[in-house]
């Protein structure tokens, strides 16, 4: 940003842009003219007036003007009114007039010109801080970026490690289902399958991040969704003695989901919450309520604990990836889930008060058949 060329050709008197040190940055036609072309203003002055250029242009008080002995091409002094303005960059502009000039009309010129100087100054700032917040913008993204790549390196790497022991179980537990058939219980069987072959597709997903995923979303009813993590927590609700509640507002709702997907983000959370109970000081039985509603066409999901809560600095670097309070835990999982949620084309949102409970709530929008 600089200021008009025009306005300082139309100047009928020298003028100078100048630093600290009296060195000339800049002279107007005026002044190349009159003085010629000097590296510095010094050049210019009796040395006797050096020492109070000096102390008028370090001096903060609203003196704005010094009367000035300057020697031009003809080498005899003539008196200039000298006036000052500093821009915010510390260079310091010096408009010398005449002795006998017209004072109202440069006045007015003088005037202009701060004017002028004090808008790009303002505009300069403006644009500066536009410009740091554009590059912090952009380092958070670079940063975030590196950080979500480094994830799936770990991942990659621990991924065959886990599959090995996930077969074996998985085998046992067809091995039995014949059983539990027998006295009504395989559907605990085919939840447990589910889960492992749920697993299974996050291990391959991690696999093979590089590669396009083929759409895996199905039709499922709302309360279905939760009915069946319902049943993966039953065990754990009674050896942990807590209370895990459902209430259904939803009715009929269905959700157009990768459902192996939403089922992961849910057990996170859940698991979460129980962690949270573990914590917990207080003296209260351990409550977890997952509660459906219908608000404004997005099915929402609310998980509500009344374990040891969060600080407001915790809720804020919740979803940044590697950021954990547990001791062993690796600051991946609400990462991931914030991402579904996300590619789902819904939100997530986290409330806490410290000693008092945590809520999530998860919002998806509700499959609309309009055939």
């Amino acid at each position: 940003m600089q200021m008009d060329n025009s306005l300082l050709e139309r100047m009928p008197f020298p003028y100078f842009i100048i630093n600290a040190d009296l060195q000339i940055l800049f002279s107007s036609k005026s002044a190349k003219r009159i003085f010629s072309s000097p590296a510095s203003l010094s050049e210019l002055i009796s040395t006797s007036q050096a020492d109070e250029l000096r102390e008028f242009l370090n001096s903060k008080s609203e003196t704005t003007c010094l009367e000035l002995k300057m020697t031009g091409r003809t080498e005899q002094f003539e008196v200039f009114h000298t006036y000052k303005l500093i821009s915010s960059d510390g260079s310091i502009h010096l408009f010398c007039v005449p002795n006998g000039s017209d004072q109202s009309e440069i006045q007015n010129m003088l005037d202009h010109v701060e004017n002028k100087i004090s808008s790009i100054n303002g505009e300069l700032l403006t644009n500066k801080q536009n410009f740091d917040q554009t590059v912090f913008q952009i380092k958070e993204a670079a940063i975030l970026s590196d950080q979500l790549a480094t994830i799936g390196q770990l991942a990659a790497g621990i991924a065959h490690e886990i599959r090995n022991p996930l077969t074996t179980v998985k085998g046992f537990i067809q091995l039995i289902q014949p059983y539990l058939a027998e006295i009504g219980k395989e559907e605990y069987a085919v939840i447990a399958l589910d889960e492992i072959e749920r697993a299974n597709d996050i291990i391959y997903e991690f696999l093979n991040a590089a590669k396009p995923q083929q759409n895996k979303k199905k039709l499922i009813y709302v309360n279905k969704l939760i009915s069946d993590i319902m049943i993966l927590f039953e065990s754990e609700a009674i050896f942990r003695n807590l209370e895990i509640e459902t209430v259904y507002e939803c009715e009929n709702e269905k959700l157009y989901i990768d459902i192996k997907q939403i089922k992961q983000v849910l057990v996170n959370i859940i698991k979460n919450a129980i962690e949270a109970i573990d914590e917990s000081q207080n003296n209260l039985k351990g409550n977890i309520r997952i509660q459906t509603k219908n608000i404004n066409g997005n099915a929402v999901i609310l998980i509500v604990d009344n374990g040891i809560g969060m600080k407001k600095e915790t809720i804020d670097q919740l979803f940044k990836p590697f950021f954990s309070t547990k001791e062993t835990g690796t600051g991946i999982g609400l990462t991931v889930c914030k991402k579904i949620i996300e590619d789902h084309g819904g939100n997530i949102f986290v409330s806490s008060t410290p000693n008092h409970g945590t809520s999530f709530q998860i919002e998806l929008p509700i499959y609309e058949n309009n055939f």
